[in-house]
């Protein structure tokens, strides 16, 4: 009678241990897919738009060349609701004001972002003066042709208002000269310098006013996890898969 009995206890013990991991891995493997949700909830990107348009244009530093192949525009912080991380930019072409067969000036443009201690409307002419140090290459490649829109889509980049203005720094290497007022387009911008303001010119130095082009950001909190930190998540989960295994083997 013992050895049945405990056999029986023993029996008893597994079945109802596996019963307790089970139910434990469940309700931590729903508790973590509930937090992926919530979190990839959050992570919508939005589009903005900064400084809206005025009703003018212009076309550095995409739709004329002159002899200017720099160019640096600034953005209040103010116009930012938070840390994000900017994925891509968006500037408005103005062809049917303005028509143009050329359209973006083919060319290379490498585009960089950094927060910036310079004021809005108080850019140094010195383009080095405004650079921040966590200065970081958005994109470099080759642009050009027609198109309502110029869509640019780079290496992500974190920008947090509380440390300053935002810095869009654009070098260019047209293949071919097309000065303003030659039949290239402008795009849409805002001449009040409230929001965002530039300078232009060629070397080290430039042009400062309050012209700045319109440009749709599109970004998504900066709070969302990157890859590496999904990746971690995944094995997390897999890990209690295989712990639940084991213990079902074992028993």
């Amino acid at each position: 009678m013992t050895q049945p009995l405990k056999g029986m206890t023993m029996n008893l013990g597994s079945t109802f241990f596996d019963a307790t991991t089970r139910d434990w891995v469940k309700r931590t493997g729903l508790a973590l897919i509930a937090a992926g949700t919530l979190v990839l909830g959050s992570a919508h990107a939005v589009s903005f738009t900064v400084p809206s348009s005025d009703g003018t244009g212009n076309c550095y530093p995409f739709d004329c060349t002159d002899n200017n192949t720099q160019y640096q525009q600034v953005y209040a912080a103010s116009a930012f609701s938070g840390p994000t991380v900017i994925s891509s930019i968006t500037f408005l072409q103005a062809l049917a004001q303005y028509p143009s067969s050329i359209g973006v000036v083919p060319g290379t443009y490498t585009i960089s972002f950094s927060t910036t201690s310079a004021a809005v409307d108080g850019l140094s002419s010195t383009f080095s003066n405004n650079l921040g140090a966590d200065n970081q290459t958005f994109f470099s490649g080759a642009l050009g042709g027609l198109g309502n829109t110029l869509t640019i889509t780079g290496t992500p980049f974190d920008y947090n208002p509380a440390n300053g203005n935002l810095l869009l720094n654009v070098s260019m290497d047209y293949n071919q000269q097309v000065p303003n007022g030659s039949g290239n387009t402008y795009m849409e911008a805002n001449g009040s310098g409230t929001l965002s303001s530039r300078v232009v010119g060629s070397g080290s130095s430039g042009a400062t006013d309050s012209t700045a082009l319109v440009t749709e950001f599109n970004v998504r909190p900066a709070s969302v996890p990157e890859p590496a930190t999904w990746a971690l998540f995944v094995a997390g989960l897999a890990g209690l898969g295989l712990m639940l295994r084991r213990r079902q083997r074992s028993a």
